[in-house]
């Protein structure tokens, strides 16, 4: 699980990737337009690493 006070920019290479862009600016919206969104964002790629194991 992410600590809740880790920066989102630091992840955000690896939500990228999992969102399928090829850029990492096509991903960095997520952060300025709903906070919300990220956070589910970033709860499924947890899952997804998470089920990976």
């Amino acid at each position: 699980m992410v600590p809740v006070r880790q920066d989102p920019e630091r992840r955000l290479p690896i939500l990228s990737a999992y969102l399928g862009h090829v850029h990492v600016a096509d991903t960095q919206w997520y952060l300025n337009a709903s906070p919300e969104l990220m956070r589910e964002s970033m709860r499924r790629l947890e899952r997804h690493w998470e089920n990976r194991s």
